[in-house]
């Protein structure tokens, strides 16, 4: 739930870059240690404030292994 209004917060991008990258909580979080936040940065600007938090979660996935993990985590 936390990390739903993360997301689609007003910095949502940012927040979720800098918890990624500076404070390195991606494997606590279960999502891939190589996520692209650029990408997930630009669907947050181009879409905010109508866009879901599981669409731009998916943007951080390229591989069908870190979406399972990640399912597993949350379930």
């Amino acid at each position: 739930m936390e990390l739903k209004k993360i997301c689609v917060g007003r910095l949502g991008g940012a927040v979720l870059t800098t918890m990624l990258k500076r404070c390195n909580l991606a494997s606590l979080l279960a999502l891939p240690e190589n996520a692209d936040t650029t990408y997930f940065c630009d669907l947050h600007k181009r879409y905010y404030p109508k866009i879901e938090a599981m669409t731009l979660l998916s943007s951080l996935f390229t591989e069908m292994e870190q979406i399972e993990i990640f399912h597993k985590r949350i379930s």
